[in-house]
């Protein structure tokens, strides 16, 4: 930060990340018409994961884990595809290290999930078409998410390099982070995904220019 400062005579603030986690909900909340239901807002970092819980009113909890895609690549994706004890020890470590959610989940029952970023680009890339979805944001189905759950999974690197769209951090990295995002699905019993164009960046400017 004092460098920025001295080349720039810019003075950066760091931020929690509760704080983050509440700049990616203002962001995505521009972008996603949320439902009347309570919903999860996500969002996957290379080391952290962002959420927060939130109703009609507004956000209720929110939080910042150690999880990102890749701390989960260089703990746990060891195989070529991915070897289902390595599947398990991701589920494992999740479970203990956002012990936190599960208990807000169990208070407070969230059925949509909100993604933002990472592997939540990917899934609108690979599941909607671009000329009749909307420009901001996607909307799917899990039912339609575990087909393509599935097919990462069993996918090696070479095949999904033959994938069109897809930059090569996240070829590797995108097996971890559809772990997650499913993970999270069955233990909150989610019925939806929303996927969301803005985060932290249009959240920092709805903050400042916005009445929401």
């Amino acid at each position: 930060m004092q460098a920025v400062y001295t080349q720039t005579g810019i003075r950066a603030e760091a931020i929690s990340g509760e704080r983050e986690a509440l700049l990616i909900y203002k962001g995505v909340r521009q972008a996603v018409p949320f439902p009347d239901n309570r919903v999860l807002v996500m969002d996957i970092g290379g080391g952290s994961v962002e959420m927060v819980l939130a109703d009609p009113a507004g956000p209720i909890w929110q939080r910042s884990f150690p999880v990102g895609v890749a701390v989960l690549f260089q703990c746990f994706h060891k195989s070529n595809p991915i070897a289902p004890e390595e599947i398990a020890a991701v589920e494992a470590f999740l479970d203990e290290t956002m012990a936190e959610l599960w208990v807000e989940l169990e208070r407070l029952p969230s059925p949509t999930l909100v993604g933002a970023a990472g592997a939540f680009d990917i899934i609108d890339h690979l599941l909607l078409d671009p000329a009749t979805k909307p420009p901001l944001y996607g909307w799917i189905p899990v039912a339609d998410f575990e087909p393509l759950y599935a097919e990462i999974i069993r996918s090696t690197l070479v095949e999904r390099e033959a994938w069109q769209g897809l930059i090569p951090e996240r070829r590797e990295m995108i097996v971890v982070g559809m772990i997650l995002i499913r993970h999270i699905l069955r233990r909150g019993a989610m019925r939806e995904i929303y996927t969301s164009v803005y985060s932290m960046k249009e959240g920092m400017l709805a903050e400042r220019y916005c009445s929401e």
